[in-house]
């Protein structure tokens, strides 16, 4: 569960300002996992993923598979002064970016719940 404190406008492109985020981690069958697009596959609505960390729900992995869909929550984050949120969909994935998932712990596929896309330069 995700908990935000902001103001949301709603404009030609929506945006939110968060002043705090708080991510519920508490959930054994999801974890939160960071690292970078290489490859999304529009077709079977998946991306892969280098995650930062050697393990993944407890497995030793260089790589995973993670699949999206519609029930799946899209989010761009733009790290500049002020930080603002807003909404995107599976168009906004890019191999190369660097993303925030939660994802639920089965594999070989994992399922990510919400996908992050930070983005640390200005739009």
């Amino acid at each position: 569960m995700v908990q935000v404190d902001g103001t949301l406008y709603l404009d030609t492109v929506p945006f939110l300002y968060a002043a705090l985020v708080i991510v519920d981690t508490k959930s054994s069958e999801t974890e939160k996992v960071t690292g970078t697009i290489l490859e999304v596959n529009s077709n079977t609505n998946s991306l892969l993923l280098t995650p930062d960390t050697e393990t993944v729900c407890g497995v030793a992995v260089d790589q995973i598979t993670v699949g999206y869909s519609s029930e799946t929550d899209f989010f761009t984050v733009v790290i500049d002064e002020p930080v603002t949120i807003t909404p995107g969909d599976s168009e906004t994935l890019e191999p190369g970016q660097y993303v925030g998932l939660s994802i639920s712990c089965i594999p070989p596929v994992y399922s990510a719940e919400t996908i992050i896309i930070i983005n640390e330069q200005s739009p």
